[in-house]
């Protein structure tokens, strides 16, 4: 028998791993969220990277064989995670209207302030095919420092109540059945585990929001949220 819920007591990091790419004779940019980050390698320094098949993120790497990693801390702002997180760069221009800082790579490093506990920029040194996924083996060519604890997998699902995202090596469907939506009780994203509750947001009930309200998160419709 497998616990799924065993895999959540695995210690992980939150990043935002970011490359580019050439796409009709233009520089392009994507960058997504992902958990199953790590050092592998001290002498030279070596960061591995599991990074989903179906990302564009994945197809951005495996082309520029170019990498950069942005490690969160436990301030970061929750739109960040929603566009890099839950937002699909085969929809999204994801960079669209930004002006993040740029690595010696040519890579946004995405995220500033408090929002930041270490950057890497990494090439690309070797692969390993795992399933749904692939572990990008980066060699580190730079990264910096700052006094700022970094956001633990833990403490995303603990204490901010979210989800991973579906292409996540960590996620779980653990969605309840849905439940008719009455008018004072509070309510959770199905997509990324956002809680709406009158009380936090202007005293308006669930029934009195506009019928294109969307999850400030992840973007997700009403019909996406269920009843706590």
């Amino acid at each position: 028998m497998i616990n799924e819920k065993a895999f959540r007591q695995l210690s992980y990091g939150l990043s935002i791993v970011t490359s580019r790419l050439m796409v009709d004779g233009q520089e392009a940019f994507n960058g997504q969220v992902a958990n199953a980050i790590f050092q592998v390698s001290s002498k030279p320094p070596v960061i591995a990277a599991s990074i989903n098949k179906d990302n564009l993120t994945h197809k951005y790497i495996n082309d520029s064989r170019l990498f950069n990693i942005t490690v969160l801390t436990e301030n970061i702002d929750m739109e960040k995670i929603g566009l890099f997180g839950y937002k699909s760069g085969h929809e999204v221009n994801k960079f669209e209207n930004r002006n993040d800082p740029m690595g010696e790579n040519g890579i946004p490093l995405v995220g500033e302030g408090d929002d930041v506990s270490a950057l890497f920029e990494c090439r690309v040194i070797s692969s390993i095919d795992v399933h749904t996924h692939t572990v990008f083996m980066g060699e580190v060519t730079r990264a910096a420092h700052f006094d700022q604890a970094p956001m633990t997998y833990a403490h995303f699902h603990k204490v901010k109540g979210m989800k991973s995202p579906k292409n996540a090596p960590t996620y779980i469907d653990d969605s309840e059945p849905v439940i008719e939506k009455g008018e004072s009780e509070g309510y959770v994203c199905d997509v990324c585990g956002f809680e709406y509750n009158a009380s936090g947001n202007s005293n308006i009930a669930w029934n009195d929001l506009p019928h294109d309200w969307i999850c400030p998160v992840c973007g997700a419709e009403r019909d996406a949220f269920s009843l706590q």
